[in-house]
Order: C-alpha cells, then sequence, then structure tokens
C-alpha cells in the first residue's frame, strides 16, 4: 500500500489485486480529541490496521463501535463498511469478537 505499478520492495512488476478475509489487529494508533472537520462526534480512533493473509499490508482507517479507551495495540479488529451514499462506502474496522 499504497497501490502502484510496481512493487516497492523487489520492483517487480507482477503485481495484482488480491482478497483478503478483513481480518487483522491493530498496529498503532492515535485518539483525536480536537475536531479536524465540522460536525466530528469526538473523540476517535485513526488506526494503522495490519491485515492478515496479506503479506504484510497495512492500511489506515477508524476503528467503531469501541470506546476508544479501550483501544490497544495488537487488538484483533474486523473489517465493516459505513455506508456514506449509494456510491461511497468507507471501511472502517471495529473489535473482532472471538
Amino acid at each position: 500500500m499504497p497501490p502502484s505499478p510496481i512493487c516497492s520492495e523487489c520492483r517487480s512488476e507482477r503485481t495484482g489485486w488480491h482478497e483478503v478475509s478483513g481480518r487483522g489487529e491493530i498496529y498503532t494508533y492515535t485518539t483525536v480529541h480536537r475536531p479536524i472537520a465540522a460536525g466530528q462526534e469526538l473523540p476517535f480512533v485513526v488506526a494503522v490496521i495490519s491485515l492478515e493473509d496479506s503479506g504484510d499490508v497495512r492500511m489506515i482507517s477508524n476503528v467503531v463501535e469501541v470506546d476508544p479507551a479501550d483501544v490497544k495495540v495488537g487488538m484483533p479488529v474486523e473489517l465493516v463498511w459505513e455506508d456514506m451514499s449509494d456510491d461511497l462506502a468507507i471501511p472502517r474496522f471495529r473489535p473482532r469478537s472471538e
């Protein structure tokens, strides 16, 4: 990540899209206490998520459906989609119930 026409590690052009489970764990995170845009509910968590079965791919997203004080590095999470409109859904992550 981010997607590119070549591998950032080995410079190979043999790249492609691979479906992953949507499961992962929190690699690192921050809790935001000051609004970035109007109308945001505070506080909220922005995290780097290490995705399982992805070859060490990490993505940045929000952690939802949890009290920000309960978020921890290593917390198992799963993908949920937040529908913003008929044409747009945003990937978010919530704590995984195992």
